[in-house]
């Protein structure tokens, strides 16, 4: 019986072979179009929460102030 592990060098064929529908894939680098940019930017905006800021920035933001300008008072 063959592992995953003996199959990693034969992946690319086995898909080709196969030609599932680029989204059944769900990879934009690889899409038979050729159309690398729009899949890429088109999967970016339509992640959740991808232009959310985070839970931390402020923690960020202040250590920034701090290192570039100094002690911060805290308000």
């Amino acid at each position: 019986m063959l592992t995953s592990s003996d199959l990693k060098s034969e992946y690319i064929g086995v898909i080709d072979s196969l030609s599932p529908p680029d989204f059944i894939l769900q990879a934009p680098f690889g899409a038979s179009d050729g159309d690398i940019y729009n899949r890429y930017i088109g999967l970016m905006y339509s992640a959740k929460d991808t232009f959310k800021r985070v839970d931390w920035w402020k923690e960020v933001h202040k250590a920034h102030k701090k290192y570039h300008f100094g002690e911060i008072e805290e308000n």
